[in-house]
């Protein structure tokens, strides 16, 4: 699946071209993704630190593919990944919307994702799920910022120094923003404490 993009890249090639998520399915199967220097540098971090994969969720296979998410789990915990965490966005959008930057819904992810300051606070992402559905204007592609809490109520899967990203999603234009606040030293587009 993808988008009208995915065709236009190869027309008139005369022949089939692997490209994104099929491309991405032949490094999960024969475990090239594993030997890249990207992966190699995520790995630095699998001894002391946590990978937390960042990303769309749904069944439609339009912007991620649960199965290759499967896959990354599975190949990630088999090179020594000890503390694996996924962090769903559930603001629908993985694109800009036209050449905008909306900054405004990068904050929000941020501090749910490295502070784990929130509107909401549930015990599990199944409950967080539940609940936000049953709220006026919700809908299949937003629901607002929520963290996962301990009993305590501490916000778990905190993104720290020294934990390793990685976005999931067949297109990058809204992780590119999020990357940029979690790595730019002179950031400005919010503040981030």
């Amino acid at each position: 699946m993808g988008n009208c993009e995915v065709g236009h890249n190869a027309l008139g090639a005369g022949r089939i071209y692997a490209q994104g998520a099929k491309l991405v399915d032949l490094a999960l199967a024969s475990g090239k993704i594993y030997e890249g220097e990207g992966f190699k540098y995520i790995q630095e971090c699998f001894e002391n630190g946590t990978l937390h994969l960042v990303g769309l969720l749904s069944d439609g296979g339009v912007h991620f593919r649960l199965d290759q998410l499967q896959l990354l789990l599975k190949g990630a915990a088999g090179h020594s990944a000890k503390r694996i965490r996924i962090h769903i966005l559930t603001d629908g959008c993985d694109v800009l919307d036209g050449t905008s930057n909306d900054w405004e819904v990068v904050k929000r992810g941020w501090y749910a994702h490295v502070l784990g300051e929130a509107p909401y606070k549930f015990r599990s992402a199944l409950e967080a799920v539940k609940k936000l559905s049953e709220e006026p204007n919700a809908n299949d592609q937003y629901l607002p910022p929520f963290v996962i809490v301990d009993e305590n109520g501490k916000s778990v899967g905190l993104i720290v120094d020294d934990d390793a990203v990685v976005a999931f999603n067949f297109r990058a234009d809204r992780m590119v923003m999020l990357a940029k606040a979690l790595e730019y030293e002179n950031f400005d587009k919010f503040d981030r404490v």
